[in-house]
């Protein structure tokens, strides 16, 4: 063996490479020989042995070449670090060499040192302008999200014909078409990728990401075509059937949303087989180790145990019972994926199985909601603490009904993340659902000032001070957005602002404070100024508000946009009309609305009289005898409520909850003895009124009502001569809530004054009369009417000076201009005007034309 210079030979690789120095080889010519050898045992795949031969050549002679070579073994070693001093060792000795430049900025980016990476590159680029080099300096913007300078540089590369390679040009049009995607610009995207795909049909990534392309610009049916080429020539990958799932998802069909499941299926299958190989792997490895250990144990009594046998025999099975499609084996192989054994594909497996969950909620069954929460709770045991798998679990819950649970869910995303808009919307739905709507509204609130901290933290750094509250709303209503099936779910814990304030304000037009939900659904509708349902709730605020031209407005904008819901609109609209004094229009509308519910009936299948189909046609017919009312219609008014009562009595009680069915049959009968009343037929309007005023008087949509149907029931008593039943009627008024109003107490007691006057007792007539002129003095009527049951108990000062105090109040009135002085066997007198007899008998609604 020749001498060598300074050199301890300290491994069997650098003695076989000594043995190729010569005797009186220069130190130069010996670096020569382990650079040469060096090279030798990097393509062979010895790594090692080449890096310990570099570091004798570099040792016996420093040149650029040999820490270029030790350079790339520090590479294949991943040690980026050793390897950025090689090429900067290397740029010492040739500073005008462009590829070592470029090498050391590939190094520093893999050390996410990216700026000092640009800077090695664009010394790269300015020593040799090489179309690699612009790749490469490419790749480096694109990874620090300069997107814009990286296709500037790819552009460069696919321009230059002469000195691009094909293989070279392929890829710059893949990264170009990528960075395209990321800045949005999917045209100019899709472009790029669908060369690619021409010149290199069997390279799987560009037709994954063109499937990407097509899915966000809404062409689903080519982004699944390009995902099925892409399976066809890989179809072990995992990966792609999860993305050709996710495009199946947003197809909208139900067959497609099935196939999807499918998808999903399959990417679980090829999962768990990646999961149990690394299972028995870990077993029989385990086995090894402990068979070895347990020959090596001294002075035991008794043999070792054979649990070395039972791993390899518990690994074997594990494998077969995943092999024939045992439900028992996938379960063994997840426990033993999240127990250690395969755990890195723990977050893979959950991911795939959570979004399998979405799917099957999408298919709107119970028995696939019951899946797909079994799946969501798997997700999270494997992936525990995720704060958007506990969600869709949440929602799972929430689809099956379970409030309560999918609640306690929720606050434990909170526990882990208080600042979770998400689930502070989940919260508040929760909240809804259980009739907490103060709570759900203490919810929204949380999540709107922290959209306003939000804002003031980016204005005091200098951010653009266009209101972020646009640009959480265009984010999530945007076309990516837009384009979600499970977008309640989301796949960001931010919650589009705008739907924050629609759910407020429909929770405030629940609590009828109307003015809140108008300035609420206000600041939705400036968000997206182009979804019809805030519109619809604003109007309806407007119209409870009494400003019905603004309702009629945000009606017509709401049509505009295309509210699916056009019975609910047209019937909306209506009321609106009839409160405006135009019943005719309104009942054009009311008839439309009640044609589009049949339509809808006809189009389902559904043409049963389900209790909620008739429930909103009930409403409707009674909406269009009002205005028949409204228009002095009575006849016609009758025969369209007696025909609606003969439906409700169609409709089989076990469909409908009976409290409802009760409620609208009282609803019918007043409005229907309204006819009657209206007409002068008083015999009949009591007798349609009298269930109201007993049997069904716990019916009436408000107490307050049943107070008013027992005020018009005495009244017709009165006027039919019974004043002993209209006296007891009135007793019953007396006791309702009608007359909290003061002016229906008046009323009242002024009825049951007329009525003991009648009969003759007018010291108890002198005494309601008198409590009546308590609330209003100046009540002529009343001055009159009592002033005739003084005159009757000969009190003639006190009738007189009634009587005198009505006529001056009344001078124009014939009725009170008679001499009573010379009247002695009148005892009471019918006044045509009198205030009960011209008290018109009200609906239940706003009478038209009142604002």
């Amino acid at each position: 063996m020749a001498q060598l210079h300074g050199v301890k030979l300290s491994s069997s690789s650098l003695e076989h490479a000594s043995l190729r120095v010569k005797e009186g080889m220069t130190a130069q010519q010996q670096a020569h020989v382990f650079h040469k050898e060096g090279k030798n045992y990097f393509d062979s795949g010895d790594i090692q042995g080449a890096l310990e031969c570099f570091n004798v050549a570099i040792s016996l002679n420093s040149m650029s070449v040999y820490y270029v070579n030790r350079a790339a073994c520090h590479k294949h070693l991943n040690k980026h670090t050793e390897a950025y001093f090689d090429y900067s060792f290397a740029i010492r000795l040739e500073p005008e060499s462009g590829s070592l430049y470029c090498h050391r900025g590939l190094c520093a980016a893999k050390l996410d040192r990216l700026t000092l990476a640009v800077e090695d590159l664009d010394e790269a680029c300015r020593i040799e302008p090489l179309p690699l080099h612009f790749y490469c300096r490419a790749s480096i913007h694109a990874e620090a999200g300069d997107h814009e300078a990286a296709i500037r540089d790819l552009t460069k590369v696919i321009e230059d014909v002469q000195h691009t390679t094909a293989d070279l040009r392929i890829r710059a049009l893949h990264r170009r078409g990528a960075a395209y995607y990321e800045l949005r610009c999917y045209e100019e995207s899709n472009q790029d990728l669908a060369l690619v795909c021409q010149l290199d049909p069997k390279h799987v990534a560009p037709y994954v990401l063109k499937g990407k392309v097509l899915r966000t610009r809404g062409d689903l049916v080519a982004a699944e075509e390009s995902l099925d080429h892409a399976i066809d020539q890989q179809p072990d990958m995992h990966e792609l059937y999860v993305e050709r799932a996710d495009i199946r998802m947003r197809m909208g069909s139900q067959q497609k949303r099935r196939e999807a499941i499918a998808d999903f299926d399959h990417a679980v299958d090829l999962i768990n087989k990646m999961v149990v190989v690394a299972a028995v792997s870990s077993l029989r490895d385990h086995a090894v180790t402990k068979g070895k250990t347990s020959r090596n144990l001294k002075n035991t009594s008794a043999p070792p145990p054979s649990s070395s046998r039972n791993r390899l025999n518990n690994s074997t099975s594990l494998q077969s019972s995943l092999e024939a499609g045992d439900s028992q084996g996938e379960l063994a192989l997840s426990t033993a994926a999240v127990s250690g054994a395969g755990s890195e594909y723990c977050a893979t497996l959950g991911d795939v199985l959570n979004k399998r969950a979405q799917a099957k909620l999408l298919l709107q069954d119970d028995a696939t909601r019951v899946s797909a929460l079994e799946d969501a709770m798997e997700s999270v045991r494997m992936c525990p603490g995720d704060e958007f798998f506990l969600m869709v679990e949440a929602v799972c819950h929430q689809r099956l009904g379970d409030t309560t649970a999918a609640l306690t869910v929720v606050e434990s995303v909170l526990a882990i993340n208080p600042n979770n808009e998400r689930a502070l919307f989940h919260q508040a739905f929760c909240r809804r659902q259980q009739g907490d709507f103060r709570g759900a509204i203490e919810s929204l609130t949380a999540i709107i000032a922290k959209s306003h901290a939000k804002n003031k933290e980016s204005d005091m750094k200098g951010a653009e001070s266009s209101s972020q509250l646009q640009k959480n709303s265009s984010t999530a209503l945007g076309e990516e957005q837009s384009a979600d099936p499970l977008a309640d779910l989301g796949a960001s814990n931010v919650v589009p602002i705008g739907h924050v304030f629609e759910m407020r304000g429909a929770l405030f037009h629940g609590l009828k404070a109307y003015k809140m939900a108008v300035k609420d659904l206000g600041i939705c509708i400036a968000l997206d100024k182009c979804r019809p349902e805030p519109y619809f709730l604003r109007g309806d605020c407007h119209c409870r508000l009494g400003s019905y031209e603004q309702a009629l407005n945000d009606f017509i904008v709401a049509s505009e946009y295309g509210l699916k819901d056009n019975p609910s609109l047209l019937a909306a609209r209506g009321a609106v009309k009839r409160l405006m004094g135009q019943s005719a229009e309104a009942s054009y509308d009311f008839n439309s609305a009640l044609e589009g519910l049949r339509v809808e009936a006809e189009r389902t299948g559904n043409h049963s009289e389900t209790f909620i189909h008739a429930a909103m046609s009930i409403r409707l017919r009674t909406f269009i005898a009002l205005c028949q009312l409204d228009m002095r219609q009575y006849d016609v008014a009758h025969l369209h409520l007696k025909e609606t009562l003969e439906i409700l009595d169609t409709i089989e009680v076990g469909d409908a909850p009976e409290n409802a069915m009760r409620q609208m049959r009282w609803t019918l009968l007043y409005h229907d003895a309204l006819s009657f009343y209206m007409r002068g037929n008083y015999s009949k309007c009591w007798m349609v009124l009298r269930p109201c005023v007993n049997e069904l008087k716990d019916f009436a949509p408000d107490p307050i009502d049943v107070g008013a149907a027992l005020f018009f029931s005495g009244i017709c008593h009165s006027i039919l001569g019974d004043q002993e039943e209209c006296l007891a009627t009135l007793d019953r008024c007396l006791q309702s809530e009608w007359i909290a109003v003061e002016r229906q107490l008046s009323l009242c007691l002024f009825a049951k004054g007329k009525a003991l006057q009648r009969l003759g007792r007018h010291e108890e007539a002198v005494v309601d009369l008198s409590q009546c002129l308590q609330f209003r003095e100046d009540d002529a009527h009343a001055l009159f009417r009592r002033a005739w049951s003084y005159k009757a108990l000969g009190q003639y000062e006190n009738a007189a000076k009634d009587f005198e105090l009505a006529k001056s109040l009344r001078f124009d009135d014939p009725n009170f201009s008679i001499r009573y002085r010379l009247i002695h066997e009148v005892d009471y007198m019918e006044i045509e005007s009198d205030p009960d007899l011209m008290e018109p008998f009200p609906s239940l609604l706003p009478l038209p034309g009142v604002v």
